[in-house]
């Protein structure tokens, strides 16, 4: 499993028959399980067309919402490969802001905490 898809797993978590990609490329499920009559056959036309942005696959089409774009798993755009890429090349970066922001958390946290007294609970 490639640092692509294993993101990819983790953004698109959302199953549905069709779903458009950030990239404009629309993917669908070429078995046509639970499409209204004719909807198969439609998508499937479209996507004998010159230059067609339509992909037909063997089942479901998983989606999911990265940087507030619809993304679906498996796009040949490579937009899963592109952000894990980003992502492992600036991971110490990623998880020292983690770090940081967990500590600032706990911190509050514990301020909270000992502000209360057990007669309040």
């Amino acid at each position: 499993m490639t640092k692509g898809e294993i993101f990819s797993d983790l953004v698109c978590n959302f199953g549905t028959q069709a779903a458009t990609c950030d990239c404009g490329r629309t993917h669908f499920d070429a078995t046509g399980q639970f499409m209204e009559d004719g909807e198969l056959e439609e998508m499937l036309r479209k996507a004998q067309a010159p230059n067609a942005k339509m992909i037909g696959r063997d089942g479901g089409v998983s989606l999911g919402t990265w940087m507030g774009r619809h993304r679906v798993w498996g796009c040949p755009c490579g937009w899963a490969d592109r952000w894990s890429e980003e992502l492992w090349a600036n991971r110490l970066i990623v998880g020292q802001f983690f770090r940081k922001v967990a500590e600032l958390q706990a911190k509050d946290a514990k301020e909270i905490l000992d502000s209360l007294d057990d007669s309040s609970l």
